[in-house]
């Protein structure tokens, strides 16, 4: 009679041991399928230019224009000073809406006003800066801030410039944290 018991307790915990198994079988298939239908995508954009500061160092007001083209990997800018002392400072928002990290590599200015030296002469005396992104990682969903300072320095000439800015951005996929 003992044996039959204990003979019927083995046959018992291996049946439920089965069934556990079957279960955790399941449950990993699931989230095995569920991995593989998942896509990734890499989509980091401008998503805002928000004008920051406006200075004026003459009678009238400096004034700035911009639109974000290419499919938000770009962002266009005009702007015009009048006389020294006169500054414009933007805001534009980054934004990964991809659903893989993000690496900013560089920002693209054209022309260049920084460095190229035509560039920066055709200008003189105003400066251009930016904020330095280089090797920011954005997770997906996160943002950052780019500061663009435009700053018409002080002249023996004063003259209104009108100057055309474009930045563009180079990013790729992040390496895994």
């Amino acid at each position: 009679m003992k044996k039959i018991s204990i003979r019927n307790l083995i046959i018992a915990l291996l049946c439920v041991t089965i069934i556990f198994l079957a279960i955790g079988f399941s449950i990993l298939s699931i989230k095995l399928d569920n991995l593989k239908k998942k896509e990734e995508s890499f989509l980091v954009v401008f998503t805002k230019v928000k004008e920051d500061t406006s200075v004026k160092g003459g009678t009238k007001t400096p004034v700035g224009e911009n639109s974000i083209t290419n499919k938000g990997q770009t962002v266009n800018m005009k702007f015009t000073l009048y006389a020294p002392q006169d500054e414009l400072a933007y805001n534009l928002v980054v934004r990964n809406k991809g659903t893989i990290d993000a690496e900013l590599i560089d920002l693209i200015a054209v022309p260049d006003y920084v460095n190229d030296s035509d560039d920066k002469n055709s200008i003189y005396p105003v400066t251009i800066t930016t904020t330095d992104i280089k090797g920011k990682v954005l997770a997906p969903g996160e943002e950052t801030n780019i500061k663009v300072v435009v700053t018409y320095n002080p002249s023996l000439k004063p003259t209104t410039k009108k100057i055309p800015y474009q930045l563009s951005l180079l990013t790729k996929s992040a390496e895994s944290r």
